[in-house]
């Protein structure tokens, strides 16, 4: 596929391999020469970095050094595929991916962000809990994991304790369909051939999903870190009042909300992926840019101030 094209990536290149207590991490590093910005992927729900490597792309040639990884029990990494038995193991690769970034780029000035959407920001926003904001000073949450529809919550909760009792791996449908993600109809057809990205879950998997979400409120937020959140007007897979009253309890003093009508919930995968990628690419720009200013003999600029923005 061409980079401007969205959805899973035909040939994607081959991982490199992150070891860890929990097990082998698939990982791909996307370097930027002169990179003025560093972001991490925290890639949702059921998917694999194969559905990211067209934003990888694109964020490295805006100047972005930017790493993809496959959660545990994701993709190529280690674990069943749709079995995680806890948030704390998934939020355990988070962190491996994050001291590989560390790693990787020791000695430079480049700020880190990290982008995080759906379950893969309630993973990120959990396993960032004990890093302080001066480390990862800008999060970009896409379609976030913060509630479950109300329907779901009930009833998946019932249905999954009264199976994880005698059948705790039982493979049940997700029911996420292809329409409810993206508008971009001329990918549906890869979500259910894609052999990587699984189309169930277990009842143990969603019961620690329900627990994770349930701590949502008492997550911290520290105020140095700047916060984007970005929301589908047509969001048919998370809880929408969930995501506003998590932006409004937080406390950080530079944080921006945006709404993009008649998008669906996999924003990076819309026709106007690549626009949302400006965006965000400007939104760190105006905070975190004055390493570019910098490395290429410029003058700073002044500090970004705080905003609150809808629509």
């Amino acid at each position: 596929m061409s980079p401007s094209t969205p959805g899973l990536t035909e040939h994607p290149p081959e991982p490199e391999w992150l070891s860890g207590p929990r097990g082998r991490l698939a990982w791909y590093p996307y370097p930027a020469k002169g990179a003025w910005l560093r972001v991490l992927v925290s890639h949702g729900f059921g998917e694999h970095s194969g559905w990211w490597h067209h934003v990888a792309r694109a964020l490295a040639a805006r100047g972005v050094a930017t790493y993809l990884y496959d959660q545990y029990h994701h993709g190529l990494s280690e674990g069943a595929p749709g079995d995680a038995p806890s948030y704390g193991l998934l939020s355990d690769g988070f962190r491996l991916a994050l001291a590989r970034v560390e790693e990787t780029s020791q000695g430079t000035a480049a700020p880190l962000v990290v982008l995080a959407h759906s379950n893969g920001a309630l993973i990120a926003l959990r396993a960032l809990q004990d890093i302080p904001a001066a480390t990862i000073p800008g999060l970009v949450l896409s379609s976030p994991f913060l509630g479950m529809p109300r329907q779901l919550a009930v009833f998946g909760t019932l249905l999954a304790s009264l199976l994880n009792l005698f059948a705790p791996r039982l493979k049940v449908p997700n029911l996420l369909r292809a329409d409810r993600l993206t508008t971009e109809s001329s990918i549906w057809p890869q979500y259910t051939a894609d052999p990587l990205r699984f189309q169930h879950l277990t009842p143990r998997f969603f019961l620690a999903m329900r627990r994770a979400v349930a701590g949502v409120p008492s997550l911290r937020f520290p105020a140095a870190r700047a916060l984007l959140l970005l929301v589908a007007g047509e969001e048919r897979v998370v809880s929408v009042p969930a995501l506003r009253g998590f932006f409004e309890r937080i406390r950080s003093r530079d944080k921006t909300l945006r709404t993009f009508p008649g998008l669906r919930h996999e924003l990076f995968n819309a026709p106007e992926w690549e626009a949302l990628v400006d965006e965000v690419v400007e939104w760190c720009r105006e905070r975190f840019g004055r390493g570019e200013e910098d490395a290429a003999g410029g003058e700073t600029q002044p500090d970004a101030t705080s905003s609150v923005v809808g629509g």
